[in-house]
């Protein structure tokens, strides 16, 4: 798939969601969503439309997966929790923090740039190319790029040839290559087709996006905008954005 890049202002966009953690102003409010980077610009358009029909602000807070679920785990105050796998979802689903758990939505990981024709794969071979991707640690998409290097077995060799640039989260990626700090990078196809440029799907699973509410008493406005994002007003704007609902 290729589309036009568009402007350096959906990079900067994007990088006002996540660098710093959360919003200014954000903390010590009860209408904080934390959001996977990935899908966060698609959360802020489901914030605007929520809005728009005479409800409450919701704040996004945009970061990787493990650091939003351990400052959760810390006490921050974010009753709604949207991670890009199981695997940080379930891990407060079981210390007891996260209730009424389920998929939201799902976004396959491609290779992408920000050039006018897909990258190729075997570029990925190439000793000249920088390869960017999420720190695994912390980041599903991480996770899931270095699982495909390692099926391939690049992994190790990337690594060994200084090629690999981590970054705090996948948004992280997309300004490592914009920024020429980095030729390709690993992303969600949703975050792709915010970005522009052009990609290249890789094989496996989709990644699944999993949330639920992490107050004990969530607001009416957090209760509220979870089943706006799970209703089928919410599944359209998910699937405008490049992602695919995935019910539960």
């Amino acid at each position: 798939m290729c589309r036009s890049f568009r402007s350096i202002s959906s990079i900067l966009f994007l990088a006002a969601l996540v660098w710093g953690g959360a919003v200014p102003g954000a903390l010590g409010a009860p209408e904080n969503a934390a959001i996977a980077a990935s899908i966060a610009p698609a959360f802020e358009t489901l914030a605007r439309a929520f809005e728009a029909q005479g409800h409450g602000a919701v704040t996004i807070v945009a970061g990787a997966s493990g650091k939003l679920a351990q400052q959760i785990e810390q006490g921050a105050p974010y009753p709604l929790f949207v991670s890009a796998n199981e695997k940080w979802a379930s891990y407060l689903e079981d210390k007891g923090m996260l209730r009424e758990k389920r998929p939201v939505a799902q976004s396959a990981l491609v290779l992408w740039w920000p050039q006018d024709t897909p990258p190729s794969l075997d570029l990925l071979k190439d000793p000249k190319s920088r390869v960017a991707m999420a720190n695994p640690d912390v980041a599903p998409l991480g996770v899931a790029a270095r699982d495909y290097l390692q099926s391939e077995k690049l992994y190790d060799v990337i690594e060994k040839e200084r090629r690999l640039v981590l970054t705090s989260d996948i948004l992280g990626v997309a300004l490592a290559v914009k920024s020429h700090g980095a030729d390709l990078g690993f992303l969600a196809q949703g975050t792709a087709k915010k970005l522009g440029g052009s990609w290249t799907p890789l094989p496996g699973k989709p990644q699944q996006y999993v949330g639920g509410l992490t107050a004990p008493e969530s607001s009416e406005v957090i209760r509220d905008f979870w089943s706006f994002v799970t209703g089928p007003e919410g599944g359209r704007i998910l699937e405008e954005e490049g992602f695919e609902v995935v019910k539960p």
